[in-house]
């Protein structure tokens, strides 16, 4: 399986598999003060969970594995949820993160975050970097930290 890449305004050669790296950086540390409860609120049309399991048919070619996380909202019909720390398992405080919300935050990211975007770009990104892009895409601005 390819992630391949996304539409978005420019730079072109922007892929999924970059921006599941910001995904990662954010949901494996830079952004974990700020959320709860992650979850899978809509599977992928044509997935299932079992899919995004080590070893599944979400497993790239080249053996990599992406955790589910990270696939998940970069896939067609995937779409995630997770509370906000403040207000955990309130409705008004879950939020979703979906492909339509990443591209909607890229453009964000490039305008707001112009500093963390280069950093990302030039593929020198880490957990604030992924916390920063998380927030523009979930949020539509950065409100934590």
């Amino acid at each position: 399986m390819s992630l391949g890449s996304i539409t978005i305004l420019a730079p072109a050669n922007i892929t999924k598999e970059s921006i599941a790296g910001l995904l990662c950086c954010a949901f494996e540390g830079g952004s974990n003060y700020w959320y709860c409860d992650l979850d899978i609120s809509k599977l992928p049309t044509g997935y299932a969970r079992d899919d995004f399991k080590e070893g599944g048919r979400c497993e790239q070619e080249n053996g990599t594995y992406w955790h589910w996380c990270q696939l998940v909202p970069l896939m067609e019909g995937g779409e995630l949820s997770f509370g906000l720390s403040a207000w955990p398992g309130t409705a008004e405080g879950r939020k979703t993160l979906d492909l339509a919300k990443i591209k909607r935050g890229l453009a964000v990211f490039r305008e707001k975050c112009p500093g963390h975007y280069a950093d990302w770009v030039s593929e020198n990104d880490d957990a604030d970097t992924g916390d920063a892009f998380l927030q523009c895409a979930a949020l539509g601005e950065v409100v934590y930290g």
